[in-house]
């Protein structure tokens, strides 16, 4: 890099926020013309933007220079003025089970419901049923997923069954869970399991060995990710209803 390059990148670069190898570029191309150079810079960074979001060039222009031409946080705030937390969530994250994570998170908090405890159905009777049964599954999922089947099987276990059947539409799902249950409440009823902790770990033992529990604890893990799959397509059909 000459002298006089190195002084003209320096000059270039305080006008605009531009990485040293495309301020050469453009002071090679215009003959180290700083102004032309500024002026060719907005140009790609407008077609950029107007390529990635689709909106008109004067509105992209406005936020660009708002921004004072850093393209990320132009792009940043056109989505937040064009989309609700929810879809820009749903837009951003690959992983769809991280991505409902993130908008429960964010449904509590418009609602004004403790992240930190487990979901009460007091606490979504005010919210729509598309909502609900994100709220009540994921809130479920994570309680079995920390405590076991097993024990997930007594947490609301007629609500989840009915969201599951009725608004993600796996009525086969819906049957093995109350199958499952079924199987549990049949063991520990032959143990007596609530009179004596002795009971209940010998009636936990023997559920975990009995092949028609083990039946439907393996379908109901294969089939989690169909789970996740339908209510991520539950919050993308309803992204109105989503804060």
């Amino acid at each position: 890099m000459n002298k006089v390059s190195q002084q003209q990148v320096t000059l270039l670069r305080q006008r605009v926020p531009i990485g040293l190898s495309d301020g050469l570029r453009l002071l090679k191309q215009t003959d180290n013309d700083i102004d032309l150079a500024e002026q060719i810079f907005k140009e790609e960074m407008l077609k950029m933007v107007v390529n990635k979001t689709g909106i008109e060039p004067d509105i992209a222009l406005m936020h660009l220079h708002q921004q004072r031409y850093h393209v990320d946080a132009a792009l940043q705030a056109i989505n937040e003025e064009r989309f609700s937390l929810t879809e820009r969530i749903y837009r951003r994250h690959g992983n769809k089970e991280f991505a409902l994570e993130r908008i429960v998170d964010t449904v509590r908090k418009a609602y004004h419901i403790d992240l930190n405890k487990h979901l009460e159905l007091k606490d979504v009777h005010n919210v729509p049923r598309e909502v609900c049964c994100l709220l009540v599954v994921m809130d479920w999922l994570c309680y079995t997923d920390y405590e076991g089947f097993d024990i997930g099987l007594t947490f609301e276990l007629t609500t989840i069954t009915t969201h599951v059947e009725e608004v993600l539409a796996l009525p086969a799902l819906a049957q093995v869970l109350e199958r499952a249950a079924d199987i549990r409440t049949s063991i520990f009823n032959d143990y007596d399991a609530e009179i004596a902790i002795e009971n209940y770990i010998t009636a936990a033992n023997a559920l975990a060995k009995d092949v028609s529990f083990q039946e439907c604890e393996s379908t109901f893990l294969s089939q989690r990710v169909l789970l996740i799959e339908r209510l991520y397509d539950l919050v993308g059909n309803n992204i109105s209803k989503f804060p």
